[in-house]
Formats: C-alpha cells, structure tokens, sequence
C-alpha cells in the first residue's frame, strides 16, 4: 500500500469516527403542541440551550387538537422551546400594535407570563422526560 492510499485511508477513518461521535451526541425528542386550532399553517418550533444558542428550529404541518413532532436534537440537559402556530401562513408569529402575538403560541416550562416575553429560566425543560407537551393559545 503506497503512501498516498494509506493517507486516504486514514482520512476515511477519520470522517467514519466523526461521524459515530455526532450521532452518539444526538437524542431523540418528542414534543405534542396541544391547542393547535385548525389543519391550516404551520406550527414553527426553535429550541434553545441554556447559552442561549439556537439548537434547532423548524416548521411543522398542524394537525388540529395535538400536532406531534419527533426530532433529533443535540445532547442536552436542559432545553427551552417555542412554539406558536402560523394561521396566516406568512411565516412569523404576527403581533398587535401592542407587540402582544395575535396567533396561538406556547412555551416549555408551562406557564405564560401575560404581560411580557418568557425568560429563558422559565422556559427550561429535561428533554429526557418526553413527550413535552406545550399548549399553545
């Protein structure tokens, strides 16, 4: 075997290993969105990590009553997700001239505070306790 294939081997080694360790720094996560209104829009979903980094974010058809979602997500101990549903399918969570959403939207954590946005350490949540279940309205 000359040099240049040993070298190729090895880089093929390499890619291979790289590839086994991000896989095994993936967990599965189930979330339900309880509360989606109607089999129209999308519901969007990000998840955020306790240094505040975007995880993942993604847009989901709805089902109405409870849409599921399954996903992969990076290794975490704890994660904060929003969720909202897009009723007029324009692709943002629309807000009256009070800055106050006009469409259904939740987050991890359980409760909403009513006169201003979620902070993150209230949004926390053990992914490994699934499914979580984020009500939206």
């Amino acid at each position: 075997m000359g040099k240049t294939q040993l070298i190729d081997l090895m880089k093929l080694f390499f890619l291979l290993l790289l590839s086994t360790i991000s896989c095994l720094a993936q967990q599965p996560l189930v979330l339900e969105i309880q509360g989606t209104t109607a089999s129209k829009g999308k519901v969007f979903i990000r998840i955020q990590d306790e240094k505040e980094d975007i995880l993942k974010e993604g847009a989901f058809p709805s089902e109405k009553g409870v849409t599921p979602i399954k996903w992969t997500i990076p290794k975490r101990s704890k994660i904060a997700i929003w969720a909202f549903q897009d009723l007029n399918q324009n692709g943002e969570l629309d807000k009256n001239a009070l800055g106050i959403p006009t469409e259904p939207w939740g987050i991890s954590g359980g409760k909403r505070p009513s006169l201003r946005p979620p902070l993150l350490r209230e949004m926390w949540v053990d992914p490994a306790q699934q499914p979580i279940a984020i009500s939206i309205r």
